[in-house]
């Protein structure tokens, strides 16, 4: 049983890095959420990084900020459903089956919902630099597999939550051009627990990191009604220390502790808005994301009698595209629509359960409300569709563990945000 709970506590902590990949709950490709802007998700964050006037566009693009017209507040919050199952669930370990009808070979919905949150603040001054703070949740996911599910040595329950601030600025260079850059200070928690049948014990682990990296950005206005935008966002490295608590069946404790790090994806976002008529705004994006850099993850347990693990991921890069529409009904009202295609950076060779990916196509509308000259209320719907996907990997810590399983799903998103101008 020793040589297990070691094998085990090594596992757990791989799951500190991981579960940041888990998207399920996020339900965006790979471990983004893209649910910061509630205004901006109901075009299906089509034209997110030329998008004027509009505090929350901070988060893809630190230039819009120079084009506020007035200082403004805005907070928002989207609630995300998701719906993940799977069926013809097989494992095995050290390539003998796990066999039994107490085991789970299907689940109707592994995956939980979440309130995803967001702040935002934009200073507009009489010179050429404006000033703002974006408070956002980029990654998350909560899962939670029943104790009793075939694949338990593989993936039992896991929750991660992420807070990002980003302190904005920006200078408009002149009335073509705008610049502005933001620095982000991103902390990650991670808590994982699960109760293991096969070794007797339950685990509790929690995990916390710090990371720092930066965004830059540029909002071209080459004629009145057109804008175009371009951001990067650095890659972020996350420094991860866990603590692992094994408590047996017994009534006997273990706790260990154990590193490990991974380097979260840099990012270039390349936005276009066109005034088509008095009413009608055209959209589009492309946003390319740097999930190469997410290839493997390097585990250290000192102490342990495996005490560096090395799990391969083999992530590919992306890009995510997307197409939608403003219609001004009036100066109260606005319509917003939007689709947007978002391909899994993972492999049929290294996905797992765990990572459950799969490419993803979104349809999005909404509506904004502006009853006052300072007040805006925004509402938005999205519909997340998921490809089918099967997995059918084998990870070795101590011994090979393989999983394999069919998935299938989607999303419901509903998201609400309110402005004041001052």
């Amino acid at each position: 049983m020793a040589s297990r709970s070691i094998k085990k506590m090594g596992f757990n902590l791989a799951f500190i890095a991981t579960s940041l990949a888990l998207a399920g709950s996020a339900y965006a490709a790979g471990f983004a959420i893209n649910e910061m802007s509630p205004s901006i998700q109901a075009t299906a964050l089509a034209g997110a990084a030329a998008t004027t006037d509009d505090v929350t566009a901070i988060a893809f693009n630190p230039a819009t900020l120079a084009s506020l017209q007035h200082s403004q507040v805005y907070a928002g919050a989207s609630y995300i459903a998701p719906h993940v199952s799977y069926a013809n669930a097989t494992a095995s370990t050290d390539g003998a089956p796990i066999t039994g009808s107490q085991y789970l070979t299907s689940e109707s919905n592994v995956a939980q919902s979440a309130i995803v949150p967001n702040f935002y603040a934009g200073i507009k001054t009489t010179g050429p630099v404006n000033f703002g703070l974006a408070v956002t949740a980029p990654w998350g996911m909560a899962t939670a597999y029943q104790a009793s599910w075939v694949g338990q040595n593989n993936a039992l329950d896991s929750k991660l939550e992420s807070i990002d601030i980003a302190p904005t600025i920006s200078y408009q260079v002149n009335p073509e051009l705008a610049l502005g850059a933001a620095v982000h200070a991103e902390r990650v928690d991670v808590n994982y627990s699960n109760s293991v049948v096969t070794s007797l014990y339950n685990s509790d682990l929690t995990g916390t990191a710090w990371g720092y990296g930066y965004s830059l950005g540029a909002l071209f206005t080459p004629k009145a009604g057109t804008n175009l935008g371009i951001a990067y966002r650095s890659s972020i490295n996350e420094s991860i220390t866990g603590t692992n608590r094994l408590e047996f069946y017994t009534g006997a404790i273990s706790t260990y502790n154990a590193y490990t790090s991974i380097k979260l994806p840099n990012q270039v976002v390349l936005s276009a808005s066109q005034q088509l008529t008095n009413k009608w705004t055209g959209l589009a994006t492309a946003e390319w994301t740097n999930w190469a850099s997410f290839n493997s993850l390097d585990i250290s347990i000192p102490g342990a009698t495996v005490n560096n693990i090395n799990l391969p991921m083999n992530w590919s890069n992306t890009w995510t595209l997307s197409l939608g529409a403003k219609y001004q009904i009036n100066n109260q009202w606005q319509w917003r629509v939007g689709a947007a295609t978002d391909p899994t950076p993972t492999n049929d060779t290294d996905r797992d359960a765990r990572i459950p990916d799969s490419n993803r196509y979104w349809l999005t509308t909404g509506i904004g409300y502006q009853p006052t000259q300072n007040l805006e209320v925004d509402l938005t719907y999205e519909r997340i569709f998921m490809n089918n996907q099967s997995i059918d990997v084998t990870q070795t810590i101590a011994l090979p563990e393989n999983v394999a399983a069919d998935y299938s799903g989607y999303a419901n998103i509903v998201a609400a945000g309110i402005r004041y101008i001052f």
